[in-house]
């Protein structure tokens, strides 16, 4: 009997992976077309959308979801990087600019002083181990991968069929632009909110981050005229990545995430003009000299010829 009965089990088991392997097939036979013939980035996201459709049954839009959620999750650590460069960079900037009047008082540029200032401003970098060019790491990977999705996405919109029933109720077709220009408004909204919670302050600096936040929120509106036309599926993802920025935001500008990852308080910094900064250089520089309690004289003191003035 246990043996009669291993055996139908087994014969369902085998049954119901005749049912699903199947249904696999067809996923991959979608998915494997549109991926072969796109970069190796964006066909990587294709897969990594599939394996949320496949492994866990998911709608595309789901899928779409989720692989956006990982991926943002595993590039963190890069924006964590980023804004604890910034933040040393900010704690330094009065060395810095220190640096820039004396290579301002160079009108001839003598070579010989321009190589002493940037070895200074290397010094004043490994001080606070921090450098400029770390900021555009992050950059350099999420950049690619922001458009890697764009195009992952608008390939399977054309190229795979379940695309057109993948979606919520509203929007169930993901393959076609949104009649309602509901999603490009979402969308827009989204990024606006991002943006005005904060997502450029710890990334940039000063008038930088000023500047930059008003070129964004111009181009949140910009935004919904322009992309209007793109396929629903695309709007999934620039909503989901705008409501993570905004979540990311909240959580890297509290002081015990700060303190935790080790991102340095440059309030000080910051609210402290310009003047005030380079004066402080300057006392360092002077402390440095003559130390942290000079003598001071009222009068010059003496010297040899007036001692001896003193004793006639």
């Amino acid at each position: 009997m246990d043996g009669a009965t291993d055996v139908s089990g087994a014969g369902d088991v085998l049954s119901g992976a005749g049912e699903v392997i199947p249904a696999v097939t067809t996923i991959a036979s979608e998915v494997v077309p549109v991926a072969a013939q796109s970069w190796p980035m964006t066909a990587a996201l294709m897969y990594a959308m599939e394996y949320f459709n496949v492994a866990y049954g998911c709608e595309w839009w789901l899928a779409i979801v989720g692989a956006t959620i990982f991926m943002r999750t595993v590039t963190f650590p890069l924006t964590v990087m980023q804004m604890r460069n910034t933040a040393r960079l900010q704690l330094a900037k009065p060395e810095i600019e220190a640096l820039q009047s004396k290579m301002k008082d160079n009108p001839q540029q003598d070579p010989e002083l321009a190589t002493a200032y940037y070895k200074e401003l290397q010094g004043v970098w490994k001080k606070y181990d921090a450098n400029p060019f770390k900021s555009f790491a992050p950059i350099m990977i999420n950049a690619p991968i922001f458009i890697s999705f764009y195009f992952a996405i608008s390939k399977m919109a054309a190229g795979v069929p379940s695309f057109q029933t993948g979606g919520p109720a509203m929007f169930a077709d993901l393959s076609i632009a949104d009649p309602t220009y509901s999603l490009p408004i979402l969308s827009s909204l989204t990024f606006l909110a991002s943006v005005e919670l904060g997502a450029v302050e710890g990334v940039q600096t000063g008038r930088q981050s000023m500047n930059m936040k008003w070129f964004l929120r111009a181009l949140s509106v910009a935004m919904v005229p322009l992309t209007a036309s793109f396929p629903q599926g695309v709007f999934v993802y620039w909503i989901t990545s705008n409501t993570f920025s905004g979540f990311q935001t909240l959580l890297t500008r509290t002081k015990a995430f700060k303190t935790v990852v080790g991102i340095p308080d440059v309030s000080a910094v910051a609210e402290a003009p310009a003047d005030a900064a380079l004066s402080r250089v300057q006392l360092d520089q002077f402390q440095k000299k003559y130390g942290a309690n000079p003598t001071l004289h009222v009068r010059p003191p003496p010297t040899a010829k007036s001692r001896r003035a003193l004793k006639r």
